[in-house]
């Protein structure tokens, strides 16, 4: 009950909260309910899994509250104390004692563990374990790179399947360093959870097969790249997926990234892809913005996706072009790109680019759609770029767009809210 009488007249007889209410000089929750608290060895560390693990505590703490700072938490994997990174506690009870949960960045995955944990001074709790094998790559990334240091002259050296999962696991965004690719990957029988990038990495034309991506470090971006932030410009070159497939509840989709900005991208291929998510679909990217305003800071060069998609919005290639600021600051360049396969929509799709605004310049110059774009309620729907803003809120800067020889070459555009269905459309 958290309620009490006012019996000391603190809130003019009304109700008072329990820690309001004084009897006998002393707040009427007890201040001493954590002396002597300790955690329940009996029951020790449970449900331990490589992403972590909880305890009880010997009583329900109703005042309480309990922080990492309380305890001391550590691992062992295959013997070697190892770093348990973006430690976090969550708190929860069973009705009888509080429960604390631990959950850090996965170990590695069928492997021999150790858990410790200790609160304040009592004596350590410990679990050994064989960690469970995990439905993720990032359970079963390397230790580290085939070489490199990062460097442009000597970046990280990527050769195999658990060295891209590394890449994957890693909280770091390696602002400016630099990867490559060494050889073709299968990446087929677990799911990828996308991150963020903020440097250089160069596919070298290989190809990334059958990547399943399933999850985000941020909840509203997915992608084989989550996200790209300014200030770094980011580049990602000459990367291939072979059937690759999307599917999550993501604001911003696209097989090579979720949201982009201020990120060059070059050569870029998807083949055969399958995307399904919320919102801002796109089949190479979900949302391309830039807050630069000079050329060669944010394009899109020699890319294309091929498959079939559907979310909320969709296009082809890129869902949104914009830059969520009135002062339309950012410059995109979109050059010798192309989209062929199935782009449906449940309110707004196009068969390249769903939606323009809040640019200070984009310019669209040798590209093409083949797809067949089936859009839902909204009004913008098209063959090659759709959705473009010139309202005083959004709109792009005056004469800031140019699209030039490009042409909309869709089977089909098929949209519910006027029931028209047409062919070959040409914009200069």
């Amino acid at each position: 009950e958290v309620f009490a009488a006012d019996e000391a007249n603190v809130n003019n007889g009304y109700p008072v909260l329990k820690w309001q209410n004084k009897v006998d000089g002393k707040y009427s929750y007890d201040p001493d309910e954590g002396e002597g608290l300790k955690i329940d060895a009996e029951t020790g560390i449970f449900d331990a899994t490589n992403e972590g693990f909880s305890v009880k505590m010997d009583r329900l703490l109703v005042y309480t509250r309990l922080g990492l700072s309380d305890f001391t938490v550590s691992a062992k994997v295959k013997g070697e104390t190892t770093a348990l990174k973006n430690l976090q506690l969550t708190l929860s009870d069973d009705g009888e004692s509080t429960v604390v949960t631990f959950s850090f960045l996965p170990l590695a995955a069928e492997t021999d563990a150790e858990y410790s944990v200790k609160f304040k001074t009592d004596d350590a709790v410990t679990l050994s374990f064989t960690t469970p094998a995990s439905d993720w790559w990032n359970g079963y990334a390397a230790e580290s790179y085939d070489g490199g240091s990062g460097s442009a002259t000597d970046p990280y050296r990527i050769a195999t399947k658990e060295q891209l999962a590394l890449f994957d696991l890693s909280t770091d965004k390696y602002d400016n360093k630099y990867f490559v690719l060494t050889t073709d990957l299968d990446m087929s029988g677990k799911y990828w959870k996308a991150k963020s990038f903020n440097g250089h990495l160069d596919g070298k034309g290989h190809t990334i097969r059958n990547l399943t991506i399933k999850g985000s470090d941020v909840a509203n971006y997915a992608g084989f790249i989550s996200q790209t932030t300014a200030p770094v410009v980011t580049y990602l070159q000459n990367i291939n997926f072979e059937s690759p497939v999307l599917d999550c509840t993501a604001n911003y989709a696209g097989i090579l990234a979720g949201y982009t900005m201020d990120t060059c991208i070059e050569n870029c291929h998807v083949y055969n892809g399958k995307i399904s998510s919320a919102t801002n679909v796109g089949g190479l990217v979900g949302m391309l913005g830039s807050q630069k305003a000079k050329s060669g800071t944010a394009y899109v060069e020699r890319c294309s996706f091929s498959g079939d998609m559907e979310g909320t919005t969709a296009a082809g290639l890129i869902s949104s072009v914009y830059f969520s600021n009135a002062t339309r600051a950012g410059y995109v360049e979109i050059n010798d790109c192309y989209a062929v396969g199935n782009v449906t929509a449940t309110e707004s799709g196009s068969g390249l680019i769903k939606a323009i605004s809040y640019m200070q310049g984009v310019t669209v110059v040798h590209c093409y759609s083949a797809a067949t774009v089936v859009s839902g309620t909204l009004d913008d729907c098209g063959g090659l770029v759709s959705g473009v803003s010139y309202s005083s809120a959004k709109a792009i800067a005056d004469k800031g767009l140019v699209l030039k020889n490009n042409v909309a070459a869709n089977p089909s555009i098929i949209t519910a809210k006027t029931g028209w269905n047409s062919s070959t459309k040409i914009m200069a």
